[in-house]
């Protein structure tokens, strides 16, 4: 083949290939400049909310789960009723509720708790709703059970900078399925909503939809 040739076709593949390689950091610079406008865009509207913060933060319970899941149970306990001045009706304060209706709305979790619509998730009388510490499941104890007749159940084992126990979830679930609740549902809560690895295929195939993770911050 001519020298000439070879040359010249190695200088066109070199100048597409610059031209590639502009093309593609014009396209880049694009990319960052729309994205300053919309973070721009975002912080400007965070402005009209009110500052958002982690209650375990700001008392410093982050670290202690003990006082951390202690906290949480004595939150969940609060049940106010006072007569609303504005409206001249009575009204109740119940942050389990409030925390039932989270999960029902949120869309992750989107629990109904077998109920037929949410008018019977507001009417659940409070004093019905058993809050529990350190709940036993045969030899192992859960952080917090919270249950509603034998209607449903929740399961929520709290971990802050501690390691699971060998299947510690999967018998916490065996163990409360014996008690026979129409719903039973299980939170793995921790500061950063990972997975668990001490709940088995099965059981994690059972529950379905009725076991997630949680990170702190989306519960205060």
């Amino acid at each position: 083949m001519n020298t000439e040739i070879i040359e010249n076709t190695l200088l066109t593949l070199i100048n597409e290939f610059k031209k590639d390689e502009k093309l593609k950091r014009n396209r880049l610079n694009e990319i960052f400049s729309k994205t300053k406008t919309i973070i721009k865009e975002i912080k400007e509207e965070m402005k009209q909310y009110p500052p958002q913060f982690c209650i375990f933060d700001v008392v410093n319970l982050q670290k202690y789960e003990n006082y951390n899941s202690n906290l949480i149970a004595k939150l969940l306990e609060v049940n106010i009723k006072y007569v609303n001045i504005k409206y001249k009706e009575d009204t109740e304060l119940s942050f389990v509720k409030d925390f039932f209706m989270y999960l029902h709305k949120d869309k992750e979790f989107g629990w109904n708790y077998g109920l037929k619509n949410i008018e019977e998730l507001e009417k659940i009388n409070h004093s019905y709703i058993s809050i529990k510490r350190e709940e036993y499941a045969d030899t192992r104890r859960i952080d917090l059970f919270i249950s509603y007749k034998k209607d449903f159940a929740i399961i929520i084992e709290n971990k802050i900078y501690a390691g699971e126990q060998d299947n510690q979830l999967d018998d916490y679930y065996q163990n409360k399925k014996k008690d026979n609740y129409k719903n039973l549902y299980m939170i793995f809560l921790t500061p950063s909503g990972y997975e668990p690895y001490t709940l088995s295929e099965e059981s994690k195939k059972e529950l379905g939809n009725n076991f997630q993770t949680l990170k702190h911050s989306f519960m205060a």
